[in-house]
């Protein structure tokens, strides 16, 4: 309709000598040239360069607008008009600038580091399902937190406490009580000595903790070692 109107014998477009006036007591007002012959090379139209005003289309939302959705609408619209067009270059628009209301949050960073990280190499429903993800996942992780802390110290009492429970076997084995008994009370305790052995070889731990494993072996076999020596003396 504008091409149309601009070919009609008796319209011709305004020339505004008052462009940069109009544009400072109005903000959303900005002043544009269109080169000489820029409509129509074959007939030189316009045939002269003409400086025009221009009014900014401003996209405009309330407060019940989803982030996503805002940094969504500021793709879709960067990819319609980044290319540039007859007044603007390219990637001119979408722009901050020229603006009577208030910029979105979501909006200002957009302009600042472009679309969210995301969205730059996932598609628009993934990315936001992961994001709702890590707005749920990050009060879990700070309740994990303090547990983490002291589950190394929970699985180090865990395994250290399959070895140590034999101890208090092993020490409830004395060849002085042994003596009381004579005999029998030797006989008893190499019995129970045995079993406890047998016991041990089942338990199974990591291999830092291999060593203490080993000196509980060596501990028993030093028992069974001071109850044979006081048999045969």
């Amino acid at each position: 309709m504008v091409r149309t109107l601009l070919a009609t014998e008796g319209l011709q477009l305004m020339h505004f000598e008052r462009a940069a006036a109009y544009t400072r007591n109005y903000r959303f007002l900005s002043s544009v040239t269109l080169p000489q012959g820029s409509l129509d090379l074959t007939n030189n139209t316009p045939d002269r360069d003409l400086t025009l005003l221009a009014p900014v289309a401003t996209l405009v939302s309330n407060d019940k607008l989803h982030p996503a959705l805002a940094t969504l609408l500021l793709q879709a619209v960067t990819e319609v008009h980044g290319s540039g067009g007859l007044f603007e270059q390219p990637g001119q628009f979408p722009t901050p600038n020229y603006l009577e209301f208030p910029l979105n949050p979501e909006s200002q960073r957009y302009f600042e580091s472009g679309p969210p990280f995301l969205q730059r190499h996932i598609p628009f429903w993934a990315a936001t399902l992961i994001d709702r993800l890590l707005v749920m996942l990050l009060p879990l992780i700070a309740l994990l937190l303090p547990f983490m802390r002291i589950l190394p110290p929970m699985y180090k009492w865990r395994v250290r406490s399959r070895i140590y429970r034999w101890y208090r076997e092993l020490l409830a084995i004395h060849p002085a009580r042994a003596e009381e008994a004579g005999a029998l009370g030797y006989a008893e305790q190499l019995h129970e000595l045995d079993r406890i052995e047998d016991e041990v070889i089942k338990v199974s731990v990591p291999l830092s903790y291999a060593d203490q494993l080993y000196n509980l072996r060596l501990h028993i076999e030093l028992g069974a070692f001071l109850l044979k020596r006081h048999i045969v003396s």
